[in-house]
């Protein structure tokens, strides 16, 4: 009976940890859960914070961590990635967030989720990953770091103000966009057909089907 009791509580803590008392996202994601985007909202101000130590602005060109959707960008970049690597990045979200079980922070409510704390323990809790002693510890802080560093470069106004924004050009669609998929995107996420095919002075409709495209069409 005791063994049960406390199955139940145990189960009961893990929901409410993992769960519960998450803000809604800002926009809606498809892949990332409410506690995915809480954590990747918080490591983005972590990690980028909007003022230094000596309460200056932290960049005079890049936009503060909190001012980029992280979550968002994040989420659309999972959408291009295979399953076993999709999973492998969500595992690390949940580790980072959910660690404070097995490695706390400083301070009252040193064993509350990542999201859930303060500033200062964020900061503290983060660079005792950097300089843990444990080196899959430090292997995993340089796999999170540089997954938001790739979406905080990411945001359309820091490539601006890098001037790494790429051009904006208008290609249009051929046969070969039609067969094949954008790299990094799987065949059943073309979506172009033959109205869609751009071939001056043809008429892509009255065009003859192409192999392979037919059953889209």
């Amino acid at each position: 009976m005791f063994i049960l009791v406390a199955l139940i509580v145990l189960l009961a803590f893990a929901f409410v940890r993992l769960r519960v008392g998450y803000p809604v996202p800002d926009r809606p994601l498809v892949i990332l859960t409410r506690a995915e985007a809480a954590f990747l909202a918080a490591a983005a101000a972590t990690f980028f914070p909007a003022l230094d130590e000596d309460g200056r602005a932290a960049s005079k060109v890049l936009r503060p961590g909190e001012a980029v959707d992280l979550p968002g960008y994040m989420d659309d970049y999972l959408g291009q990635l295979p399953k076993r690597q999709r999973f492998q990045i969500r595992a690390l979200l949940m580790l980072f967030e959910q660690s404070s079980v097995v490695f706390p922070a400083r301070g009252l409510g040193a064993f509350k989720r990542f999201s859930s704390m303060s500033p200062a323990q964020q900061r503290h809790v983060m660079h005792a990953w950097a300089e843990s002693r444990l080196y899959l510890r430090r292997v995993a802080f340089i796999a999170l770091k540089a997954l938001l560093v790739l979406g905080y470069l990411g945001d359309d106004t820091n490539l601006r103000a890098l001037g790494l924004a790429p051009w904006e050009i208008e290609s249009p669609v051929i046969e070969t966009d039609l067969i094949y998929p954008s790299i990094g995107a799987r065949p059943e996420q073309i979506a172009f057909t033959l109205e869609d095919l751009a071939a001056p002075g043809v008429d892509a409709r009255s065009a003859p089907p192409l192999r392979g495209v037919e059953e889209r069409t």
